[in-house]
């Protein structure tokens, strides 16, 4: 099974998946907005345990306060896949996985590139 853990405690360079978060409606419709839901996966950029953590989601980095890193939880991306039976295989932990551009977008971007030409 998958361990779920405050997001405050997690390490530089992990990869995790958003469960829950226990605090403000206000910062969680925040989060919401900028499409860190339940389920999310993200990439923690800086955590010194002093400073607000940074985080990156797809192209995004986002900084989280302290105080609401401790409310949300969240599990290591592999470990949620082990708990499913899956293995780690089914979770890139690549960041560049996440890229919200589809492969066919960037190739109509680069034909389009050569139609000016």
């Amino acid at each position: 099974m998958a361990r779920r853990s405050r997001l405050s405690d997690a390490s530089e360079g992990d990869m995790l998946i958003l469960q829950r978060y226990d605090g403000d409606s206000v910062f969680q419709q925040r989060l919401q907005e900028r499409g860190l839901g339940p389920g999310s996966i993200v990439q923690v950029l800086r955590n010194d345990r002093k400073n607000p953590l940074i985080l990156k989601s797809g192209e995004t980095r986002i900084a989280v306060g302290r105080e609401d890193a401790m409310h949300m939880q969240a599990v290591i991306a592999t470990d949620a896949a082990q708990g499913e039976g899956r293995g780690p295989s089914c979770v890139s932990t690549r960041p560049q996985a996440l890229s919200r551009t589809p492969p066919r977008m960037i190739r109509r971007r680069s034909h389009a590139r050569r139609a000016r030409r």
